[in-house]
């Protein structure tokens, strides 16, 4: 499904921090992430932060926002299938977890660029991709 406007691009992500948030509240039941805990506590706290973030500037920018449609941009390169959190080994939840943070790392520098023409709006969402970045380079040293 292509993303073709400012709302479009926003609701996305929002739908991605919904499902990191689900994701990573699963992974915190699982005993054999024990030792990651506190790890997926952050980027599940982070997950709501970036909402929040994206909630606001939504809020702040619908008035400025450009009806131009937005091309060549769609939903699915940016899909993860991340289920399951609470019943699978600690080496495959961390799998999923460099490649849900990947994707979504590459979904809001992706997105910033397509909402150049809304500088804070792309400073919003470079700011929730730098999260996923620091979860990224967090993940690569467990």
């Amino acid at each position: 499904m292509p993303l073709i406007n400012f709302g479009g691009v926003l609701s996305f992500a929002m739908e991605l921090e919904d499902q990191s948030k689900a994701f990573y509240a699963q992974v915190l039941q699982n005993p054999a992430c024990a030792d990651i805990k506190d790890m997926m506590e952050q980027f599940n706290a982070d997950a709501g932060k970036n909402t929040k973030l994206l909630q606001l500037t939504r809020r702040e920018n619908v008035s400025e926002m450009i009806l131009e449609a937005i091309d060549n941009f769609g939903r699915a390169p940016f899909q993860v299938k991340c289920d399951g959190g609470n019943s699978r080994n600690r080496s495959e939840t961390l799998a999923i977890a460099k490649k849900l943070e990947k994707t979504c790392e590459s979904y809001y520098r992706q997105a910033a660029i397509k909402m150049g023409g809304l500088p804070e709006v792309a400073r919003a969402l470079k700011f929730a991709g730098k999260r996923r970045t620091d979860h990224c380079l967090a993940l690569n040293e467990v």
